[in-house]
Order: C-alpha cells, then structure tokens, then sequence
C-alpha cells in the first residue's frame, strides 16, 4: 500500500527517522559569532572590574581580556555545535573568522593599532580559531551506546 497518500515521493521529502533536523550552515555560524561577541563582551566587563579593582590594573589587564575572548569564542563553540547536533568543524571556522574579521576592523581604529607585533596579533587570532573548534568539540553530541547506563549496569551485577 502506498503511503504518500497518492503523490509522488522524491528523496529529499523522506527523512531519516531520529536523525536532527540541525540548522543551516550560514545560520549556524552567525548564531554562534553572535554569542561569542555577547559573551565575550560580558566576559570582558568581569575582566575589567578585576582589572581595575586590583592595584596594577596594567600588568593584568591583556591577560584577563585575552582570557574574555577566548571564553566568548569557546562559547561560541559550543553554540555551533548544539545548534548543528553534531560537532559543527566547518561552522565554528566560518564563525571564527567572521570573529576575527570584527577583530581586525576594531583594530584599525584604535589608537594602539602598531603598538602590538605582528607575532601577537597572529597569535590572538589562531587562538579564536582554536577556542571555537575547542568549544565545537567539547559539545559534540555522545554516542549512546546501550548497555552502558547505571541502570544496565546494575542489572548485570
């Protein structure tokens, strides 16, 4: 008996049962930037209170803001791939480097913009990309394997 209910159906109509319907790519990645900006601008405002409430604010002030970017791009990271349902590689570099882009427009207008080598400013932006695929990573979806709950394990025992 045919189940399409008299049209035809082409394989792009079936989906595969329990597979996750994940958002698009651009989408995907653009989420994820977005909440490594917010994030890391949240992040960023700890840092600052730190910063300035200790009593050399200039020797910890890099560091902290660093850590902030790091923290928002790890974020959006893990955005990317909760997002996707899956480890989302492609969509964490496209949002690393929309990141990164934003970072090197900011930059061109800041006063201190030669004040840092060029060795620095690589490092900074190779470490966004290593935070978003840390974060795509980290929130990989798990593989449920049976069997290997408590409750099966307290069966066998």
């Amino acid at each position: 008996m045919d189940r399409s209910g008299g049209k035809a159906v082409t394989v792009s109509d079936r989906k595969r049962r329990g597979a996750p319907a994940g958002a698009g790519l651009w989408i995907t990645s653009l989420t994820g930037a977005a909440v490594s900006v917010l994030s890391g601008l949240i992040a960023l405002l700890l840092a600052a209170f730190v910063a300035y409430s200790s009593e050399d604010p200039d020797s910890i002030a890099f560091p902290l803001s660093a850590a902030a970017l790091y923290i928002g791009a790890l974020a959006g990271g893990i955005v990317c791939s909760r997002r996707a349902h899956r480890t989302a590689l492609a969509e964490s570099a496209i949002a690393g480097a929309v990141q990164s882009a934003l970072m090197l427009i900011v930059s061109v207008f800041q006063s201190e913009h030669y004040r840092y080598s060029l060795l620095l400013k690589l490092l900074l932006h190779a470490g966004v990309f290593a935070a978003y695929m840390l974060g795509a990573y980290l929130a990989r979806p798990r593989i449920k394997r049976p069997g290997r709950s408590r409750a099966a394990r307290k069966r066998r025992a």
